[in-house]
């Protein structure tokens, strides 16, 4: 009986880390003496690191105080997959303004950035700040639903109510 070691390496793949493990079968093939195929194979599983889906939002607004009736707020949101697989199905959601932004998946570490407005209504000058929150919901690789918000204030003219009366 003779046997050969075969020594190899792998570089792990995010899809491996998504999936949580890496299994890999290894397979000879040969020839007996009477020429007739000889075939073995076995197969080792290796489990990667615990998957931690997160998704962090951070929203900031332009300008930040003394906005006036009519005038635009520009908000800009960076999501920011901060997690260890990718989060795939990404939508947006704002609870001033209606996104038109399509789904998106973020790897590990990447970005997107959105940028959008919003015009400043009398009922926000008549409340005095402006409060708006946007959420990022995604999906892990195991379906499992990830989310994350950021919500940024922006403060308008002071309201200044008066009533003149001419008679």
């Amino acid at each position: 009986r003779f046997t050969k070691t075969i020594t190899y390496t792998y570089t792990v793949t995010q899809a491996d880390v998504d999936a949580g493990k890496i299994d890999n079968t290894a397979t000879a093939t040969g020839k007996d003496p009477k020429d007739n195929d000889v075939t073995a194979s076995d197969d080792a599983t290796v489990t990667t690191v615990t998957a931690d889906p997160k998704l962090t939002v951070e929203k900031t607004a332009d300008p930040t105080s003394d906005v006036k009736v009519g005038e635009t707020v520009t908000y800009t949101v960076v999501v920011t997959n901060s997690g260890n697989v990718t989060v795939k199905d990404i939508a947006m959601a704002d609870s001033l303004v209606t996104l038109s932004e399509e789904a998106f998946t973020l790897a590990p570490a990447g970005t997107k950035t959105i940028t959008y407005t919003y015009t400043v209504t009398q009922a926000d000058v008549d409340a005095g700040t402006i409060e708006n929150t946007a959420t990022a919901t995604g999906l892990d690789p195991k379906d499992a639903e990830v989310t994350a918000s950021d919500d940024a204030e922006v403060t308008t003219v002071e309201a200044n109510a008066a009533l003149t009366v001419d008679k």
